[in-house]
C-alpha cells in the first residue's frame, strides 16, 4: 500500500517568494522624485542576487557594473566613467549565458541613455536632478494635487466638514470628483507595500455625502484688486480659474456659449 506524502515547502524558499512579493509591491508604490540612479543600482543588485553565478558576464561584470554606478553615487565619478558603463553593460548583454545577465545590462543600457541628464549631474553637480524631498505619490499624481493624507485624516476623526474646506483648497468640485474622479492616486497608495490601495474616491464620496458641499461655506474672498478678468469658457477649467481669481480679490466674469454653465461637467458626463 503505498503513502501519500506531502511535501512542505521549504522555508527558504517560502520566505524568498514573500519578500519577493513585498519587494514587487514596493516597486508598484514607488513614488515619482526618487533618484533615478539609485533606483537603477537597487534593481540591478536584485538581478545580481539572481544569478547562478556559473558564467562569468553574470558573476563578476554585473559586480562591476554595481561598483560603477555606485562611484556615480558617491560623486567619485567622472565623464570616462559613463562610457565604462556602457561597455561593460554591453560586453555583458553580448556574452551573458541566460536572459538574467542579458536582461540586467540591457537595463543598465536603457537607464543610460534615459537617465543621461540625471548621471551627468551626480557626476558635475554632486547632486541628483530629481527633488530630494520625497514626494507623496498620491498628492503627487492626483491632477488637482489635492492633500489627500489630510482629508482622509479627517474623515476618520469624523471632521467632514473640514475635510471639504481641505479639498476646496486646491479643488473647487469636490463632488463632482467624488463621483467620476478615475483615481490615478490610488495606483501609487503606499498601502499596497501591505496588500491594496485605500479607496481614496470612495473615502471622498463619503465626505461628500456627510457635509455635501453646497451647506460648506466658501472661503472669504480677499479684498477687491480693484482689477477685472474676463474668462472664455465656463467648463471646469474656466469655472476654477474665476473661483481662485475672485478668492484672490479679482473681480471675474465668466462668457459661456451655452445656456448653463458646467461645459463637460453638465453636457458631457
Amino acid at each position: 500500500m503505498s503513502r501519500l506524502s506531502i511535501t512542505s515547502t521549504d522555508k527558504v524558499n517560502s520566505t524568498t517568494e514573500k519578500l519577493m512579493k513585498e519587494f514587487t509591491q514596493r516597486i508598484i508604490a514607488n513614488p515619482p522624485g526618487v533618484c533615478p540612479v539609485d533606483m537603477q543600482l537597487a534593481f540591478l543588485k536584485v538581478c545580481h542576487a539572481q544569478t547562478c553565478g556559473k558564467c562569468v558576464p553574470c558573476r563578476i561584470g554585473l559586480g562591476i557594473l554595481e561598483e560603477l554606478l555606485e562611484s556615480v553615487l558617491d560623486n567619485t565619478a567622472t565623464m570616462e566613467t559613463l562610457k565604462l558603463i556602457e561597455h561593460t553593460a554591453t560586453n555583458i548583454k553580448n556574452s551573458a549565458d541566460c536572459a538574467i545577465g542579458f536582461e540586467s545590462a540591457r537595463m543598465v543600457l536603457a537607464g543610460l541613455d534615459g537617465f543621461v541628464e540625471d548621471y551627468i549631474s551626480h557626476i558635475k553637480e554632486h547632486q541628483c536632478t530629481g527633488t530630494f524631498e520625497q514626494p507623496i505619490p498620491c498628492v503627487t499624481l492626483c491632477p488637482a494635487n489635492v492633500d489627500i493624507p489630510g482629508y482622509v485624516a479627517l474623515a476618520g476623526k469624523g471632521r467632514c466638514e473640514d475635510a471639504v474646506r481641505l479639498i476646496r483648497k486646491d479643488n473647487p468640485f469636490p463632488t463632482a470628483c467624488a463621483l467620476i474622479c478615475e483615481h490615478p492616486c490610488e495606483s501609487r497608495c503606499r498601502r499596497t507595500m501591505i496588500d491594496d490601495a485605500i479607496n481614496i474616491r470612495g473615502i471622498k464620496h463619503y465626505v461628500m455625502d456627510k457635509a455635501r458641499a453646497d451647506k460648506v461655506p466658501v472661503p472669504a474672498c480677499a479684498p477687491s484688486t480693484g482689477r477685472k478678468v474676463a474668462i472664455i469658457g465656463g467648463g471646469p477649467a474656466g469655472l476654477t480659474a474665476a473661483y481662485f481669481l475672485q478668492l484672490m480679490g479679482h473681480q471675474t466674469t465668466v462668457f459661456e456659449e451655452k445656456a448653463r454653465l458646467g461645459g463637460m461637467l453638465r453636457y458631457g458626463i
